[in-house]
């Protein structure tokens, strides 16, 4: 499926308009089923719907990696299987801007030696000049990429910020890679659902260009999440945890 389409419209200058094309972003539902039953529907751009699936039900503690049996994917649906039996399950809707809240109070903080040097926050920040976006061409996508050090290891976009979140989160638990050694780059707001998930994954650390709200600052000291937000030039704020930095 695309993840861009084209549309007519009426560009307005001071002076005068003009009918022309413009890029815009595929924004559809995914609907993700566990033993032949809809657990979740999520408004994502497509692609890396297996990633974004396997995020989406590890996020919202639906089931753990180990206990998936067989998984398939078709267009706009993914469908898992597995010997838990489940009574009940009231589907979930994420939509392009939330999480669903569902075993927020079984997280622990996460104890990590993590630490990172500006060299290092640098070198994320520069790592997508040459990289061809969707949101270069459409300028409508967050996105969200995995650093170990000073390498990149996943970059994924969407429509939501949270999506391309669990893009990640996917990419990880299907690479085994979940580990308190990573940290993540943001190109928005750090919400509190964010944090929640990166605490989930054991991701101790979340770098941003935007800002995080003040509840998101407080489950970050309640997780030990260090937060470094306005990452602007070479300037940027740490709000928690700020010994994992190394200046």
């Amino acid at each position: 499926m695309e993840k861009i389409f084209k549309v007519q419209i009426k560009k307005v200058f001071p002076d005068h308009f003009e009918d022309t094309e413009d890029m815009v972003v595929n924004e559809s539902p995914l609907f993700i089923f566990l033993n032949n039953t809809k657990v979740g529907t999520v408004f994502r751009m497509p692609g890396e719907d297996t990633a974004l699936s396997y995020g989406f039900l590890f996020s919202n503690f639906l089931i753990k990696p180990s206990e998936i049996k067989t998984f398939n994917l078709k267009e706009n649906e993914t469908y898992f299987t597995t010997d838990r039996i489940f009574k009940n399950i009231e589907p979930i809707v994420i939509y392009s801007s939330c999480f669903d809240e569902k075993g927020s109070n079984a997280i622990n903080p996460i104890e990590s030696s993590l630490t990172i040097g500006r060299e290092e926050v640098d070198k994320a920040k520069e790592a997508f000049k040459d990289v061809n976006t969707v949101f270069s061409e459409t300028g409508s996508t967050h996105y969200a990429a995995l650093f170990e050090g000073s390498h990149l290891l996943y970059f994924y976009e969407d429509v939501g910020r949270h999506n391309a979140v669990m893009k990640v989160i996917g990419k990880m638990i299907l690479d085994s890679k979940i580990g308190d050694d990573k940290f993540l780059l943001l190109s928005g707001r750090v919400s509190s659902e964010i944090v929640r998930v990166a605490a989930i994954s054991r991701i101790p650390m979340i770098i941003s260009k935007g800002a995080p709200t003040s509840l998101s600052i407080a489950l970050a000291k309640e997780y030990k999440i260090s937060i470094i937000g306005f990452l602007r030039g070479e300037r940027f704020n740490i709000y928690t945890f700020p010994e994992r930095i190394k200046l």
